[in-house]
Order: structure tokens, then C-alpha cells, then sequence
């Protein structure tokens, strides 16, 4: 394993940890729920802004990723932060083709 492997390696063992830690809490607020089902031991109030929180939660938690690998991706980081990009010129070649009838 040469030492570029290496940094790939920690930079996705650092995204997963991070995607898994985000998906964690969504899955431990789902069960928190669950267990107050049974106890009741969250009081009403704050279980009245559970769908909307936890509705927005949960898609905040699906669009995380690529916010996720723009914090510990270096090279996604730097191809959207690059201050003094290139123009790119296009060379666009127009041809007006007549057909002609002869009758």
C-alpha cells in the first residue's frame, strides 16, 4: 500500500465516520421516540414539534453528503472554491447549407 492509498484511505474512513454519525442520530431520535411512546417521559410540548423537526431533520440528513465531502475532501473543496478560474472558449463553427430545386 503506497502512501497516496493511505491518505484516500483516511479521508474516506473520515467521511464514513461522519455519515455514520449523522445517521446515528436521526436513528436515535427515532427511538427515543419510540421509548417515549411506552414511558412518556418527553412532555407533550415537545413532542408536538416532533414531525415537523423531525421531518426536516431527516432531509437535512439526506442532502448531507455532499456537504459532508465538500468539509473533508480536499480536492472537491479546491475545484469549487478556485478563486481564478480559466475561461473556457468555445469555437463554434456555423454552416448554412441551401439546397437548391431545379425544375
Amino acid at each position: 500500500m503506497n502512501v497516496s492509498d493511505r491518505g484516500i484511505g483516511k479521508k474516506l474512513t473520515r467521511i464514513a465516520l461522519m455519515y455514520t454519525t449523522v445517521y446515528s442520530g436521526i436513528l436515535l431520535w427515532s427511538d427515543l421516540s419510540v421509548l417515549n411512546t411506552w414511558f412518556g417521559f418527553i412532555p407533550q410540548t415537545v413532542m408536538q414539534l416532533y414531525v415537523p423537526t423531525m421531518t426536516f431533520a431527516s432531509d437535512l440528513m439526506t442532502l448531507a453528503l455532499p456537504y459532508i465531502l465538500l468539509i473533508f475532501d480536499t480536492n472537491i473543496r479546491k475545484d469549487i472554491t478556485r478563486k481564478n478560474r480559466s475561461p473556457v472558449a468555445t469555437k463554434v463553427i456555423a454552416s448554412l447549407t441551401i439546397a437548391t430545386t431545379q425544375l
